[in-house]
């Protein structure tokens, strides 16, 4: 029931927001956001940045998130169903969300800090984690592999830690 009362309030929310706007530019809003896509994502921190990095051709890099979807929707559905698992199942929702967006900016891993304050109530050297972020200091990747592979790393570093707290 939670999960159906997400839903709704998401899909009630966002026609709300349109509905502010008069619906102007409704159609056209998909559109946009594939031109920005194809357009960026390859000096964003994504795992599309990344595949593209590694010498993917654009087509095949923005369809790896595609692909990788089903095994984060696994990953949140078995951790749900763990006793204590809505912790780490939400931690595992944030990341997976964040890791397969086409478009993923630095200032995104700000999230992190959120899943690290939900599983961490009082400071430990995870709540330093995100200062590893100053590596790359730009909000460009410079599509260079190295700088996605550090931001996309620490992410799955700072997810695993939370998780493994969640579940104990």
């Amino acid at each position: 029931t939670a999960t159906a009362i997400a839903i709704a309030i998401g899909f009630s929310s966002t026609f709300l927001a349109w509905a502010v706007l008069d619906f102007k530019g409704f159609s056209e809003y998909p559109e946009l956001l594939r031109r920005v896509t194809e357009t960026q994502f390859e000096k964003s921190y994504s795992v599309a940045a990344f595949a593209a990095s590694l010498g993917l051709p654009d087509d095949a890099a923005l369809v790896v998130p595609i692909v990788l979807v089903p095994i984060g929707i696994a990953a949140i559905a078995l951790l749900s169903r763990q006793s204590n698992g809505d912790a780490a199942a939400f931690v595992t929702a944030v990341t997976t969300a964040l890791l397969l967006s086409p478009l993923v900016w630095l200032h995104y891993f700000a999230l992190l800090v959120v899943l690290i304050a939900l599983t961490h109530r009082r400071f430990t050297w995870v709540w330093l984690l995100p200062l590893a972020y100053w590596v790359v200091p730009y909000q460009e990747t410079r599509a260079e592999a190295w700088r996605i592979a550090v931001g996309l790393g620490l992410a799955l570093v700072v997810w695993a830690v939370c998780v493994r707290r969640a579940t104990t």
